[in-house]
């Protein structure tokens, strides 16, 4: 498997576990997955990605019509986890947050790497 720097990163800020480092660590686990998969199926020509926000609806979107319904939802629920992470200050973000966003990691993985381009 090619080195992932997001995926790494994420695993070593975990680590520390201390709430800084496992809310960046979420959040790098969300863009990893985000943009393997945006980028896959742009290449695909399934989405049109345009710099946007609304790109990371097109990609769930995009992941859910190509017979990949359950990688959608899973990119879904590691953005809200993603969004709190980074937007909630008052919610708790702990060990357990970040062992739920490396389960979508790895569902979305299993899904959807056989379509992803090499890094």
């Amino acid at each position: 498997m090619a080195f992932e720097p997001l995926e790494a990163l994420a695993g070593e800020l975990a680590l520390l576990n201390t709430e800084a480092a496992l809310r960046t660590a979420i959040g790098r686990l969300y863009y990893a997955m985000f943009v393997k998969s945006r980028n896959s199926l742009a290449a695909r020509r399934l989405i049109q990605p345009n710099q946007s926000d609304g790109d990371h609806r097109r990609v769930v979107e995009g992941l859910k019509m190509n017979k990949r319904a359950a990688a959608g939802v899973a990119l879904d629920n590691l953005r809200r986890l993603r969004n709190n992470a980074d937007y909630e200050m008052g919610g708790q973000v702990n060990a357990q947050s970040f062992e739920t966003a490396k389960a979508h990691a790895a569902q979305i993985r299993r899904m959807s790497a056989s379509d992803w381009l090499p890094s």
